[in-house]
C-alpha cells in the first residue's frame, strides 16, 4: 500500500474512534524532507530526522527487544503502558505487541506523519489498542488513568527534551503547592546571572518577605559565573556543563532551604534536564516567569514545557502557542515596580531634565530620538534640557551627543528612578529592530510601571495589553510616531494636568502593580 494510503486510513481510523484533533493535527502538518524513512539491514523501518538517524541501521530490533526486556519486567496489566516519541516506528510495533495496549506522545507532527504513512495501524487504533497524544493533549490536562509505566525511544528523548520532561512530569499526576497553616510558604528565586531580570530576583525576594513566605534568593558561585563569562566572551567551555552545574547549586540550595517552590526568571541558566534535576532532587514546584518577546528568545520554547507552572507577559499573543508547546498551566502575568526602589524622591541636579529618555540603542529608538531633537531644537530649548541616558555613544547619530548623558553611559539599576523621578517628562519607547513602533510585540516594558511608581509623567507608545493596566488619565498614551512631538509639546503648556497623570500613575502602581502583587498570584496559581 502506498505511503498516502496508509497515512489516509490511520487518519480515517483516528477519526471514526475520537481521535478526531490528532488527525486535524497531522492532516495539517506539512511533508517535510526533514524526516526521511529507510530500511535497516534486518528489515525495520528506520526513520532519520533532521539527518540524524532515530534506530541503528544495522539491526534496531535486537536493540529494541532489550530496551523492552529491560522496561517491561515489571509490567502487568494494572499499569497504562505510554512510549515517548515516534522516532521509532518498530519500536511502537513491537510495544503495542507486548502491551496489548499503549499511549504514545510525540510533540512532532512532521515526525509522526512520517510514522503514519509507515505503520498500518488502522485495526488497533479502531479497537482502541492504541492511542496518541500530542502536546495540545497535554495542555488540556491529560494524566493517565492507571499506574503508569513509561518506554523511553532515546533518540526522541534528546531530540525533544524539554517536552520529554513535561510528558514525565504529566504522567506523575498534578502538583500542588505546600503551604502552611497560615498560607505561606518556602520560595526560592533562580536569577540569571546578569540583565534586567537580576534586579527582578530582589524584587521579588522583597515581595516574599513584604507576604511573610519565606525567601531566598539564589547567589552563583564566582566559578561558575566565570566560566559563563568565558563562555560568552570566547566560546570557552560548554553551555551544557554550565547548566548541569547551575542545577546542582540551585537544587542543593533548594534542599537545605526546603523549597516548596522554586520560581527561575528569564534567562536563567537552567536547561530542561537541569530543571528536571532540581525538580527531583528538591520535590518542590518549578515555576518559571518569561518576560522576554518569544519570537526574539526562542529558547522558551525548550524550557517551557519541563516546568509545572508558566507565567509570561505577552498574552495571547504567546498562549496559543504554549498549547502547541504542551505547556499545561500557563497565565498571563504583567510586569511591576518595587516601591522600595522605585518612588518620588528629589533627584540630583545631573539627574534631572526637562525631558529624558532612557533606554538602550534600539533602531527605532536611535531614529525616532533623532526627529525630537530635531524638535526640541526647532522649540528653541537648552539641549542639556533634553536628556538621554544609556544609548550609548558608539550606537548615538551624532545630533544626538549634546543630549547624551556621560556619553551615553548604560546607568546601574540604583540610578534609574533618579531619572524618572527628576524628569518633568518620560519618553518611554518599547523597542523594535524596525522603524516607528511595534506593537506587534504585544507586552508592557517594566518602565512602564518603574516611572508611574517614582511618581514620573510619561509618554508612551500604546500597547494592546496596555487596557487594563493603566488608562489615558494615567499615561499619555501616543499611537503613531508622529503624535510624539504634539504630546511632548502639551505636556510642556500644561504642567499641572502632566502632574496630575503622574500621580494618578502612581496610585495605580500601588494599587494594583507592585511585585507583591504579582507573587501573591503566583502563588495563588501554583496552590490550585
Amino acid at each position: 500500500m502506498a505511503a498516502d494510503e496508509i497515512l489516509k486510513q490511520n487518519l480515517k481510523a483516528l477519526i471514526e474512534c475520537g481521535q478526531t484533533e490528532i488527525a486535524q493535527w497531522l492532516q495539517t502538518a506539512p511533508f517535510s524532507q526533514r524526516v526521511e524513512s529507510m530500511q535497516a539491514k534486518d528489515g525495520a523501518a528506520v526513520l532519520a530526522v533532521d539527518g540524524r538517524l532515530q534506530d541503528s541501521q544495522y539491526f534496531p530490533k535486537r536493540q529494541i527487544q532489550e530496551l523492552l526486556d529491560e522496561t517491561l519486567v515489571a509490567y502487568s496489566k494494572e499499569h497504562q503502558a505510554h512510549l515517548f516519541g515516534l522516532g521509532s516506528p518498530q519500536l511502537l510495533l513491537d510495544a503495542l505487541k507486548r502491551t496489548g495496549r499503549l499511549t504514545v506522545f510525540e510533540s512532532d507532527p512532521v515526525v509522526a506523519k512520517a510514522a503514519l504513512e509507515i505503520l498500518d495501524l488502522k485495526e488497533p487504533i479502531s479497537k482502541g489498542e492504541l492511542r496518541f497524544l500530542a502536546p495540545f493533549s497535554l495542555a488540556m490536562g491529560y494524566s493517565p488513568s492507571l499506574s503508569y509505566l513509561l518506554i523511553t525511544h532515546s533518540a526522541s528523548q534528546r531530540r525533544q527534551e524539554a517536552a520529554y520532561v513535561g510528558f514525565r512530569r504529566r504522567l506523575g499526576g498534578p502538583k500542588k503547592l505546600t503551604l502552611d497553616e497560615t498560607g505561606k510558604t518556602r520560595i526560592l528565586i533562580a536569577p540569571p546571572f546578569s540583565g534586567g531580570s537580576l534586579s527582578m530576583g530582589e524584587f521579588l525576594a522583597r515581595a516574599a518577605l513584604e507576604l511573610g513566605h519565606a525567601s531566598k534568593l539564589v547567589s552563583y558561585s564566582p566559578a561558575l559565573i566565570a566560566q559563563a563569562s568565558a563562555l560568552k566572551d570566547s566560546g570557552a567551555g560548554s553551555a551544557q556543563s554550565i547548566f548541569k552545574k547551575a542545577a546542582e547549586e540551585v537544587a542543593s540550595l533548594a534542599v537545605e532551604f526546603g523549597a516548596a517552590l522554586i520560581l527561575c526568571l528569564a534567562q536563567a541558566p537552567l536547561d530542561a534536564r537541569a530543571i528536571e534535576s532540581i525538580a527531583q532532587r528538591s520535590g518542590a514546584m518549578t515555576a518559571f516567569w518569561f518576560v522576554e518577546d518569544y519570537k526574539r528568545f526562542g529558547y522558551v520554547k525548550e524550557v517551557a514545557p519541563a516546568y509545572d507552572l508558566f507565567f509570561h507577559i505577552q498574552g495571547d499573543l504567546l498562549n496559543k502557542s504554549l498549547i502547541d508547546w504542551g505547556v499545561a498551566k500557563a497565565w498571563y502575568l504583567p510586569l511591576a515596580a518595587d516601591e522600595s526602589v522605585f518612588f518620588p524622591q528629589t533627584a540630583p541636579a545631573d539627574y534631572r531634565a526637562v525631558l529624558s529618555f532612557l533606554g538602550a540603542p534600539y533602531p527605532n529608538r536611535r531614529k525616532l530620538l533623532v526627529e525630537i531633537a530635531r524638535f526640541w531644537k526647532r522649540l528653541g530649548k537648552k539641549p542639556d534640557d533634553f536628556k538621554i541616558f544609556g544609548i550609548g555613544k558608539e550606537f548615538a547619530p551624532a545630533e544626538l551627543a549634546p543630549h547624551l548623558f556621560e556619553d551615553g553611559r548604560r546607568l546601574t539599576p540604583q540610578q534609574c528612578p533618579l531619572v524618572y523621578a527628576g524628569s518633568r517628562i518620560n519618553l518611554n519607547i518599547h523597542s523594535s529592530e524596525s522603524e516607528g513602533f511595534n506593537p506587534q510585540s504585544a507586552f508592557v516594558n517594566p518602565r512602564t510601571f518603574e516611572v508611574a511608581a517614582s511618581g514620573g509623567f510619561q509618554i508612551v507608545d500604546q500597547r494592546p495589553l496596555m487596557e487594563g493596566l493603566f488608562s489615558a488619565e494615567e499615561l499619555c498614551l501616543v499611537s503613531e510616531p508622529s503624535e510624539l512631538s504634539a504630546a511632548i509639546e502639551h505636556a510642556l503648556k500644561e504642567p499641572r494636568k502632566a502632574q496630575a497623570m503622574a500621580e494618578a500613575s502612581r496610585a495605580r502602581v500601588l494599587k494594583e502593580h507592585l511585585y507583591a502583587h504579582r507573587l501573591s498570584f503566583i502563588v495563588k496559581s501554583a496552590s490550585i
